[in-house]
């Protein structure tokens, strides 16, 4: 009895708590409004069988909504779809009709994916979101309608605190919110008073949510309701934000710059891009250096938005772009290749013994730091083939390497890992070379990195899954799979 009692209660003040956020936001923005973006918005369900990245958790929610009704068109974070993932996405609507979903497209860098379903299972009176024509603003009001704490279609309404922030993942141009947009709420819009969209959110916490920049989705948006994949181009820069009354203390910056600077700038509180670091293997690396202050574009002054470099870098016509940069007081113009980040997704997937190999993308190359393409595995299932190498993680064997060779041959790529596995498997012991970039304890409380070269001996677990090659089929939006052994 005292279960129900309690229940009962707490059922009371969740219910009486959504209601009181209904409240406000009806008070701030137009119910129909309200009413109108919540039959646009849907809840994600995802379900994983193989993931190159992370462990295999079970399911997981979040939530996204339909930017194109007539196409099938919802718009969610990268991080809820889970790139490189062999999965399964069901989404339910503001009626509880659920559909199955695909994935289109992931963006390589950000924070933003576009699943696809079928229009005619989409429910007569769901709507569909815009993208306002306007970046947002300092102090404009907003609110979320979202899958929040995993309750499904919550409200909640504050104000945009800030229109240029860098944070994510990967290096992207974010806004902030001070509102509450807890767990679950990944993938909501972030809305005007008119209903329209002016960021996607992606971060949360019990204070402010962080959104993506509205400028990213539009450009996407265009591509992907013309059915072609967004193009992406990149020199392999992680930018940063700095301040310029720092650099002027720190590293000869010349302050007469600044006046200027922030006139031109007005909201930029004297900050500039600054490199942060280069990936490994890129056209970046070698020609621009950590601190270097990010000053123009092709000769245009570009200020401290990192959104208007990662749009300069997509829509440049050339093959290179020339960059004007501030190193300790010395000016340079450098001129940089561009490379297609979408090049270095993870297309292929190759299953042996109880790990998941794969050529690293940008993402991973940046976690590691080694070259994208580069032939490595993260995960291994316990008491495998594998789970003998150096990993961290104390729930789950996780590994951050670089494949070097199998039985003293080399084995840089999945084409070499294919060809070598039908002799491994027969011979069932062999030896695997690896570079290992995680920290190693060497006891007396010390860790070092530890990026030199192991052996170790390896049994092949022959209980282990049949090898396999996982292909993604562009066509068909799927993984499709293949025995690598011979019948």
């Amino acid at each position: 009895m005292q279960t129900r009692i309690v229940r009962l209660l707490i059922f009371t003040v969740l219910l009486l708590g959504t209601r009181a956020q209904l409240v406000l936001a009806e008070e701030q923005f137009q119910p129909k409004v309200i009413d109108k973006a919540k039959k646009a918005v849907v809840t994600i369900h995802g379900n994983a069988s193989l993931k190159a990245y992370e462990p295999i958790e079970g399911a997981w929610t979040g939530t996204g909504f339909i930017v194109n009704k007539n196409k099938g068109l919802i718009l969610t974070n990268a991080h809820i779809t889970e790139r490189a993932t062999i999965g399964t996405y069901h989404l339910f609507f503001h009626d509880g009709t659920r559909a199955d979903a695909r994935v289109l497209y992931y963006d390589p860098w950000l924070d933003y994916a576009f699943l696809q379903i079928a229009p005619e299972v989409i429910p007569a009176d769901a709507t569909e979101i815009k993208f306002s024509v306007k970046d947002p603003t300092t102090d404009q009001p907003a609110f979320v309608i979202g899958n929040n704490e995993g309750k499904s279609f919550s409200i909640h309404t504050g104000n945009i605190s800030s229109i240029y922030r860098i944070a994510g993942a990967m290096p992207q141009h974010s806004i902030n919110l001070s509102l509450n947009t807890k767990g679950g709420s990944s993938g909501s819009p972030i809305l005007n008073e008119k209903g329209e969209a002016i960021a996607l959110n992606y971060g949360v916490s019990e204070t402010f949510g962080i959104g993506l920049h509205p400028s990213y989705l539009r450009y996407a948006l265009r591509f992907i309701e013309a059915g072609k994949m967004p193009v992406r181009k990149h020199i392999g820069v992680i930018a940063g934000s700095y301040s310029l009354n720092e650099g002027v203390q720190y590293r000869h910056f010349p302050q007469e710059k600044i006046k200027g600077y922030n006139k031109k700038f007005p909201s930029s509180l004297s900050h500039a891009l600054q490199v942060s670091n280069t990936l490994q293997g890129s056209p970046a690396e070698g020609k621009l250096l950590p601190g270097d202050i990010i000053w123009a574009i092709n000769g245009q002054e570009l200020g401290p938005n990192l959104v208007d470099l990662d749009m300069a870098m997509n829509t440049c016509q050339a093959p290179s772009m020339c960059l004007t940069i501030c190193r300790n007081g010395v000016w340079s113009d450098i001129e940089i290749a561009l490379y297609s980040p979408e090049a270095h997704k993870i297309q292929r997937m190759v299953s042996f013994g109880g790990a998941l190999f794969f050529e690293m993308d940008d993402f991973y190359s940046d976690k590691i730091g080694a070259p994208a393409k580069t032939l490595t595995f993260v995960n291994v299932q316990s008491s495998t083939s594998f789970d003998k190498l150096i990993y961290y993680g104390s729930r789950s064997r996780r590994f951050a390497l670089k494949m070097e060779a199998l039985n003293e041959s080399p084995v840089t790529n999945l084409d070499q890992l294919i060809a070598a596995i039908p002799q491994l498997v027969g011979k069932k012991y062999f030896t695997i070379d690896y570079v290992n970039y995680i920290p190693v304890g060497v006891g007396f409380g010390w860790t070092t990195v530890s990026q030199h070269l192991h052996k170790e001996d390896v049994a092949y677990d022959e209980n282990a899954p049949e090898p396999k090659l996982f292909t993604f089929d562009r066509e068909k939006l799927e993984w499709r799979g293949a025995p690598i052994l011979k019948r």
